[in-house]
C-alpha cells in the first residue's frame, strides 16, 4: 500500500486549485486529526515542494515500463501456446488465468481480432 500521493501540477494548475480550496474547512479537518504525527494539509499546501525535472528517472522510469511490458507479453505469449496445445479456448479469462497475469493486461494486449484468428486456428 503507497502511504504516499503526489500531483505534479504546472504553476498555474496549483494557483487554480489553491483558489478553490476552503481553507476554513482544511483547518476543521486538521483539528480532528492533530493526533497524527505531520498531518498538516494547509502548511503542506501553501509551502508545496518544487518537483525537478530529471531525465535520467524519466529514462529509468521507460525502461523498467518496458521491461515490465515485454514480460507481461512473454507470459500472454507462453499461456496462449500452452492453451493451444491443450486444445482450449483462447479467451481473455483463460489467457489470464494460465499467464499468472491480470485480465486487464491481457485486454491491453489480446484484441478480438487476435483471439478470433487464435481460435480459428486450432
Amino acid at each position: 500500500m503507497n502511504k504516499y500521493k503526489r500531483l505534479d501540477l504546472t504553476k498555474l494548475e496549483y494557483e487554480c486549485l489553491i483558489e478553490i480550496i476552503d481553507f476554513e474547512k482544511l483547518k476543521e479537518i486538521e483539528k480532528r486529526y492533530k493526533e497524527i504525527e505531520g498531518f498538516s494539509i494547509v502548511n503542506k499546501l501553501n509551502n508545496p515542494k518544487n518537483i525537478n525535472f530529471s531525465l535520467a528517472k524519466c529514462l529509468a522510469s521507460e525502461k523498467a515500463t518496458k521491461a515490465r511490458s515485454n514480460k507481461a507479453k512473454y507470459k500472454i505469449d507462453t499461456a496462449v501456446e500452452i492453451l493451444r496445445t491443450q486444445r482450449k479456448d483462447i479467451t481473455r479469462y483463460s489467457v489470464a488465468k494460465v499467464s499468472g497475469v491480470s485480465f486487464s493486461t491481457v485486454k491491453r494486449y489480446l484484441s478480438d481480432e487476435t483471439l478470433k484468428y487464435l481460435n480459428e486456428k486450432k
